[in-house]
């Protein structure tokens, strides 16, 4: 019976780390800057309170990449 409850800790603890570990993955790059190939201008995206982003750019098609 105790290595049963031991195991079944064990099995939490490991079942609650990846879960985490999928969480923080899927989540978005949101702070710092990149510099990629293929837009003409410069891109900014910006989020509000809420976490909504808003994108600014000079031309469409660099607004379009940055979405």
């Amino acid at each position: 019976m105790k290595y049963i409850g031991i195991a079944l800790v064990l099995g939490i603890v490991g079942a609650a780390v990846y879960a985490f570990h999928l969480h923080r993955r899927a989540l978005p790059r949101i702070e710092g800057s990149a510099t990629v190939a293929g837009i003409a201008g410069p891109v900014e995206i910006v989020r509000d309170r809420w976490g909504i982003p808003h994108i600014f750019a000079d031309r469409e098609e660099d607004g379009i990449f940055g979405l």
